[in-house]
């Protein structure tokens, strides 16, 4: 069994990843790399 807490870990880990992501996709469309 598993602590609740990991489960938020990774939801919260995923929404950063994405939201990196999503920044690094928007700078490099912008910069035209």
């Amino acid at each position: 069994m598993k602590p609740p807490w990991v489960n938020v870990m990774l939801v919260l880990l995923g929404l950063v990843y994405f939201i990196f992501y999503f920044l690094i996709n928007s700078g490099l469309k912008h910069t035209n790399l």
